[in-house]
């Protein structure tokens, strides 16, 4: 219906009144007149119907609106029938019957998840229950995760492949600050063979805060243990005969390494430092919203959730990192498995013609 200005009159105590649609301001509006008696919600007539009112009963209205109300939503204004000027919605025939089921069948296939079978009753409306690519935000992150997984399975086994070019390192620290250094270093290689392990006494030796209630490493076992100066040529050494070093948790051990040779005035070798630690991030899948990534496990979760046996000794040096070898080679076992499994886009059958009870809305195009 088509919006006019209000036909304005002004009261004895000066408020504005529009004589179409019965306003009251105490200004002059500024807004359009619907062109019909607005109501407040539920306050009209008996025999004033919306028009999905009159749709629901088969009819259809004749003549302009005798009533309107607002809603806080587009197109905030609902307009009022009179239900006795109203005629028989004409009935349609067989042909037309037909095509309404098939365009309600292919509506409520547009709106079924291809995988699950969930139907968006809300046709889009409604944000979590939108779909994308015919799937429905359940599946479609059980489908990433399932991604995820399978690249981190991908990267392990192709890093399985370079066995000559890659070693796994592990430490053990005085603590987490710039202020720490190492005290225990183990590096492993691709076979599980220990290449490098020792203690390594702290430049201070009488140092009192060793962090033993995290890995057991005591001032005693540290009195008898080489110097970093003692075994840096070793380190450096293997350092640089492989290409990468695996750690699990690559920036927290490659900071202190560095931190604790520049004590001594070294510097690392330009070795490819690669984290563990975020590839099984990404196949755990536990996300983390506020940080917007996958948040970090511990390295015996990660042992426990893939079956690897954890050496004796754990929380030090060669048992994390023979256990960080572990957490690689059970990934790359996976990954045949991964690509094996019932693909997540399988579809499910829909019936021809759906209850109509589920589709029907006020703003159903049928």
């Amino acid at each position: 219906m088509e919006k006019k200005r209000h036909v304005l009159s002004q009261q004895i105590n000066g408020n504005y009144t529009c004589s179409v649609c019965l306003g009251d301001w105490k200004k002059e509006p500024s807004s359009l007149c619907p062109g019909a008696i607005r109501y407040l919600y539920g306050s009209w007539p008996e025999h004033l119907y919306t028009y999905t009112q009159l749709r629901r009963l088969k009819l259809k209205p004749l003549g302009e609106p005798e009533g309107c109300y607002f809603i806080q939503k587009a197109p905030y204004i609902r307009y009022l029938y009179n239900i006795q000027m109203a005629v028989p919605r004409r009935v349609p025939t067989d042909r037309q019957r037909e095509a309404i089921t098939k365009m309600r069948a292919a509506l409520v296939q547009t709106y079924t998840c291809l995988r699950c079978g969930f139907y968006d009753s809300s046709h889009g409306r409604d944000k979590h229950h939108y779909l994308i690519l015919g799937h429905c935000p359940g599946c479609r992150w059980e489908i990433q995760q399932k991604e995820r997984q399978v690249e981190a399975c991908l990267w392990a086994a192709e890093y399985i492949k370079k066995t000559s070019t890659w070693v796994v390192l592990d430490s053990e620290t005085t603590g987490l600050g710039d202020s720490d250094e190492i005290i225990e270093l183990a590096i492993v290689s691709a076979s599980g063979a220990v290449v490098f392990s020792s203690l390594i006494q702290p430049q201070d030796p009488a140092r009192h805060d060793l962090a033993t209630h995290i890995h057991g490493i005591t001032p005693e076992m540290l009195q008898t243990a080489p110097t970093f100066p003692e075994v840096w040529p070793t380190i450096k050494t293997i350092l640089r005969r492989y290409r990468n070093v695996l750690v699990y948790n690559a920036d927290f051990d490659r900071r202190l390494l560095r931190l604790t040779a520049e004590r001594y005035g070294y510097r690392l070798p330009s070795a490819k430092w690669e984290d563990l630690m975020q590839p099984y991030a990404a196949y755990h899948g536990a996300w983390n919203s506020y940080y917007r990534s996958y948040t970090w496990q511990k390295l015996g979760t990660a042992c426990d959730m893939l079956g690897v046996e954890t050496p004796e000794g754990s929380h030090r040096a060669t048992a994390d990192a023979q256990s960080a070898l572990g957490v690689l080679k059970a990934l790359a076992a996976r990954a045949d498995s991964s690509d094996k499994d019932d693909s997540p886009l399988k579809t499910v059958a829909l019936e021809a013609s759906p209850p109509l009870g589920e589709i029907e809305n006020e703003d159903h195009p049928f």
